[in-house]
């Protein structure tokens, strides 16, 4: 086994809720050895998980899996959202992913799920946050990506959460749903508007023309439009959808990746 095994994130899956909650970890306070060689407190602290410990800020706070598993036993006890799957990275950072299967939307012309999105870590390396979205078919081989729509983020510098958030995050993807369906039936000139407003984060080239980015969402769109006979917008959603998901085959930056899933939310959404 090389260095690089060590050193690289292992992912695995958490079999259970139960399984989640049971995974905790304890605040500890740090020591450093003075000029007289005594243990001197330092400011900063560490997080212990199991038998490791990890360094952290003054100011870091806990939010503990097993409060984080209450609060969504008592969610999906109030609504129609189940546990979809629990990811896990090094045992420190965690996404459960709830998915309402008894409420099945259409987007355009494909069936999609409402999800939700829990996210907590024990060492930093992510804020406590609850995203709510839409899990949609994106492309013909049956691959699928999820939307963010609304949701709530926390830093961990206070482990008193408003988890009532929750609820009112669920609610407003109902609504904005609602909204977002409507707009499929809308002409050419607002796709049009879409596509401008999408690709105005890439610069044209020196001679005037258009980025290949650009070029290459109205091919996806247009793509869309005659193979699968989509209404515009609809098309260019799905367009700009597949290439957020597949950036490498659009041969497109991590940057570009993220500006364009951030423009889309604020065009469609």
């Amino acid at each position: 086994m090389s260095f690089l095994d060590y050193i690289k994130p292992i992912q695995k899956q958490v079999e259970s809720l139960e399984s989640f909650s049971q995974v905790k970890a304890v605040k500890k306070p740090l020591y450093v050895v003075d000029d007289s060689a005594r243990f001197k407190q330092i400011e900063h602290y560490g997080v212990q998980v199991g038998d490791e410990v990890v360094y952290i800020g003054k100011n870091y706070e806990i939010i503990q899996n097993e409060d984080v598993a209450n609060e969504i036993l008592n969610f999906i006890k109030s609504t129609s959202y189940q546990v979809h799957n629990i990811r896990s990275v090094n045992n420190r950072r965690f996404d459960v992913t709830l998915v309402d299967q008894n409420a099945i939307v259409t987007i355009g012309n494909e069936p999609a799920y409402k999800t939700a999105i829990i996210t907590n870590s024990y060492d930093g390396s992510a804020r406590f946050s609850v995203t709510f979205g839409v899990n949609i078919q994106i492309c013909g081989n049956g691959a699928r990506a999820t939307k963010p729509v609304d949701g709530l983020v926390f830093k961990h510098t206070n482990n008193q959460i408003d988890f009532s958030r929750m609820y009112k995050s669920a609610d407003t993807l109902d609504r904005v749903l609602e909204k977002f369906n409507q707009s499929w039936d809308l002409n050419g000139e607002v796709s049009r508007a879409n596509f401008n407003k999408l690709t105005a984060i890439f610069p044209k080239k020196t001679n005037g023309d258009q980025h290949d980015l650009s070029t290459a969402l109205a091919m996806k769109a247009h793509e869309h439009v005659t193979e699968n006979n989509y209404p515009p917008n609809f098309a260019l959603f799905m367009a700009v959808t597949n290439m957020t998901t597949y950036p490498d085959r659009y041969n497109m930056s991590d940057n570009y990746a993220l500006r364009l899933e951030q423009k889309t939310t604020e065009v469609f959404f």
